[in-house]
């Protein structure tokens, strides 16, 4: 049985780290931060989907169970 945020979203940490660079990046009102904002977040993307490749490997059927039963990786009904 899953419970918490795990049974919502599969990455909640990344998320988290997303949404601290795109807070940040609006904290300094800079358009460089704004773009170094978006970078880390495409690269914490790119590692959940790594992580995702990772898990299957590990853990095989068990974790593509997990992957059917919780289809949202951040942002549940959107991605």
């Amino acid at each position: 049985m899953i419970i918490g945020i795990y049974s919502k979203i599969r990455h909640p940490g990344y998320l988290g780290l997303i949404l601290m660079y795109l807070g940040v990046a609006l904290l300094f009102h800079n358009i460089l931060a704004d773009v170094v904002a978006v970078i880390l977040s495409f690269l914490q993307i790119l590692t959940a989907l790594a992580e995702e490749r990772f898990l299957i490997k590990k853990f095989g059927e068990e974790y593509k169970e997990y992957m059917r039963r919780v289809p949202w990786r951040f942002i549940p009904k959107v991605f």
